[in-house]
């Protein structure tokens, strides 16, 4: 297979090795297609629609049926197989229409925010593959996209996905524009780009302690050959952190490191601090412990305790904490003693007793002001927003 795809005839275009050579489409599985396709396209048409990439355009449409019953999992039909049947979804379609342009030396590619198909106009301009309207080029207007943001509270830069998704309204429902997994909006939306002028949709959100979100929706407009700039606004909390329960800080478990039974307050020190009762090798503990390693610089710099405890030392020594590695360096695993810390905070505040792992931030004034249990999306990023309000003390 990879001989097939590194014999792809050269062609003079910068675009060659990502948009001609590379056999990657979308996320399909690999397979060996530009020599079948060399043999299958006789080389007068394969020159002819090099030249006039329409006339590919007009014959996909015109020569492959969609089906749109007998693949709902949407799986990807290997290239050639479409070429054979003639019938095929339209996410195949479309896969197969890039796989066969590069085996014939035209540049394609599936637009990886937008999931356009396209082809490489001579000049460099990516053209619309449109298969309802075979015979236009289907050159759309564009305008200029800069978001404005002002830092605010710990987000000095959010992440697409996690503080912020755009959306493009086409017939009247958002179609989420699929920026890559760490594009910021420093990275991306902070300067002037290139966008296709339409109505667009701007979302916004940060997770609370108690689970509820701030959200915040803005539509606008991208008119051709103009700049719009909307404001990426992330709301804040302006109310206090509550206290919601008790937990007593001198309650002794075993800590790991040094052997010895201690108190939560003689490690933790004065102030507030992280305790987290865990399971071994359970699933939304590893997402928890996960999503606290992502958040390791801020836990830091916050400088507090973060205390987690397993049942006994059997279920410790059945975790495997060396695929921990990024986790604060302010973290101490422990024990809890004949489970008397896990039966105070299940009990106190009423919880299901079988639901781990179970996070809380008290202090040793012995109030809980935060409280998670079970699987939570964006743990570490809860407890960091939680933390920048109450300070260390």
């Amino acid at each position: 297979m990879l001989r097939d795809h590194l014999a792809t005839p050269v062609v003079d275009s910068k675009l060659y090795d990502e948009y001609v050579m590379n056999p990657r489409v979308a996320n399909e599985m690999l397979t060996p297609y530009k020599a079948f396709f060399r043999n299958v396209i006789p080389a007068d048409k394969r020159e002819r629609y090099r030249a006039n990439p329409q006339e590919w355009v007009a014959w996909c449409a015109d020569s492959i049926a969609i089906d749109r019953d007998w693949n709902p999992q949407n799986l990807a039909m290997a290239p050639a197989s479409v070429w054979t049947s003639r019938i095929t979804d339209a996410r195949s379609r479309n896969i197969f229409f890039v796989a066969a342009s590069r085996s014939m030396g035209l540049p394609a590619r599936i637009d990886p925010v937008t999931e356009k198909t396209q082809y490489a106009a001579p000049d460099g301009r990516w053209i619309d593959a449109d298969f309802t309207e075979p015979l236009d080029m289907a050159v759309v207007p564009q305008g200029t996209l800069k978001i404005d943001f002002t830092p605010q509270g710990r987000i000095t830069d959010p992440q697409y996905y996690s503080h912020f998704t755009l959306s493009r309204i086409v017939n009247g429902v958002p179609v989420l524009l699929n920026y890559p997994e760490d594009a910021t909006w420093s990275s991306t939306f902070a300067k002037p780009s290139k966008i296709d002028a339409g109505q667009y949709m701007l979302t916004s959100g940060q997770r609370m302690a108690d689970g509820s979100v701030l959200a915040y929706t803005c539509f606008f407009n991208v008119e051709e050959g103009k700049t719009a700039t909307p404001k990426l606004v992330m709301r804040q909390d302006a109310s206090g952190v509550q206290v919601i329960g008790g937990f007593n800080s001198e309650n002794i478990y075993h800590d790991s490191a040094s052997g010895d039974d201690k108190s939560i307050l003689s490690t933790t020190g004065r102030g507030y601090y992280v305790l987290g009762l865990l399971s071994p090798n359970h699933e939304p503990t590893v997402h928890a412990l996960n999503d606290i390693s992502l958040m390791r610089d801020e836990l830091e710099k916050w400088g507090g305790s973060i205390v987690l405890l397993f049942n006994d030392s059997d279920d410790a020594s059945r975790m495997k904490l060396d695929r921990f590695k990024n986790l604060p360096s302010t973290v101490t695993f422990g024990n809890d003693i004949d489970g008397n810390i896990s039966r105070e905070i299940i009990e106190g505040m009423e919880l299901p007793t079988g639901d781990r792992p179970i996070f809380i931030i008290a202090d040793t004034f012995n109030r809980i002001v935060f409280l998670s249990q079970g699987y939570t999306i964006g743990l570490g990023e809860q407890l960091v927003d939680i933390l920048h309000r109450i300070g260390r003390n």
